[in-house]
């Protein structure tokens, strides 16, 4: 389903949607931001920090830091997403209780028990609700999962990793 679909959703009453975003990092991901980390060394634009996504970090050093880095950052970016998607369809109530696991420090998505635990938490939420929207550029391996349990999945990963800028809909 897309945004369209979506839309006519909002028109029932009483919807609850899951937001999926990707968390865990990619290899491509991994290897996009040590490009951008080695950049702002080499240019010395920033002091110590490199500001990714809006935020400024310390600078990651090794392998388990950049992988920290961007999950931060998907979760940040997915932030935005649940602030559009209230926006866009207000009659419909968005939910992504994963943000305030990961974010809190209740779970770890590098750790793969963790990973196992919260994927599982999540599919749990996703049979109450009345579907769930897949946002964020891609659909991960933990979001096909989750789409598995889902009764509808709307996939608005064509608009890329950032929402548009403006609350249309036009699939």
């Amino acid at each position: 389903m897309t945004g369209l679909e979506l839309y006519s959703h909002s028109l029932l009453e009483d919807q609850l949607w899951y937001v999926a975003h990707p968390v865990h990092p990619t290899d491509e991901e991994v290897a996009a931001f040590r490009v951008r980390r080695d950049e702002a060394y080499t240019a010395e634009r920033v002091a110590g920090c490199l500001l990714f996504s809006d935020r400024t970090f310390m600078v990651p050093k090794n392998d388990h830091e950049v992988r920290e880095a961007i999950v931060r950052d998907n979760i940040a970016n997915a932030k935005v997403w649940l602030a559009w998607l209230t926006r866009a369809f207000p009659t419909i109530t968005f939910i992504a209780p994963w943000i305030a696991a990961l974010d809190g420090g209740g779970d770890n998505d590098l750790d793969p028990a963790m990973r196992a635990r919260g994927i599982r938490d999540c599919c749990r939420t996703i049979r109450r609700c009345s579907g769930m929207v897949h946002v964020g550029g891609r659909v991960s391996s933990g979001m096909t999962e989750e789409a598995k349990v889902a009764a509808q999945v709307v996939d608005l990963t064509f608009f890329g990793r950032r929402p548009p800028a403006t609350l249309e809909v036009n699939p």
